[in-house]
């Protein structure tokens, strides 16, 4: 089955979706994991949904942000962060991904449901039944559900078990090299 998949500046970029906390942090940081370990630079954005700070409260980060400064970087030996204001509203999806296309390989989104990307959707049968995504918009599909999996099977698209890593990760890589 051809996908439709979502480049952004040549990066390919994956939506995971599901509900929230079915596990797909838990399966998606072992799957960042094994494609770093292929040589994979692996960009991540996670949806941040409520209007609550992202920074640590009381921090000096946070105070500076609290302050009005509309920008705050915190650096460290290992890493960064930057945080900006937003007075137009949110940033797009597509313009962060162009934030981090020139140093990855590969942007995986989470939490973007809503988003046009190309999507992976993870649920758990006794979790939440009902399907967050419909086939169409969908690439594959990680689940305990099987009766799902074989509709979707029959449909062209990949399914995999929850804790299938080495599986999604391949599946991942072979769409990189399309």
């Amino acid at each position: 089955m051809p996908y439709n998949l979502t480049y952004v500046n040549g990066v390919l970029v994956i939506s995971v979706v599901a509900w929230s906390n079915s596990g797909k942090t838990t399966l998606f940081e072992k799957v960042v994991s094994e494609l770093e370990s292929r040589g994979i630079k692996v960009g991540v954005i996670k949806h941040h949904s409520h209007s609550t700070p992202i920074d640590a409260v009381g921090k000096d980060s946070w105070r500076y942000s609290e302050a009005g400064a509309s920008a705050v970087i915190i650096s460290s030996p290992d890493e960064y962060g930057v945080f900006r204001r937003m007075p137009e509203g949110e940033a797009s999806l597509v313009s962060l991904c162009e934030h981090l296309s020139d140093e990855v390989d590969l942007i995986l989104t989470e939490g973007y449901k809503y988003e046009g990307m190309s999507k992976i959707e993870f649920s758990r049968k006794d979790f939440n039944p009902e399907p967050v995504e419909s086939p169409e918009n969908l690439i594959a599909l990680i689940s305990d559900n099987e009766e799902r999996k074989a509709d979707l099977d029959k449909r062209g698209l990949k399914t995999f078990n929850l804790d299938d890593v080495i599986g999604v990760s391949n599946f991942i890589e072979s769409l990189m090299r399309s």
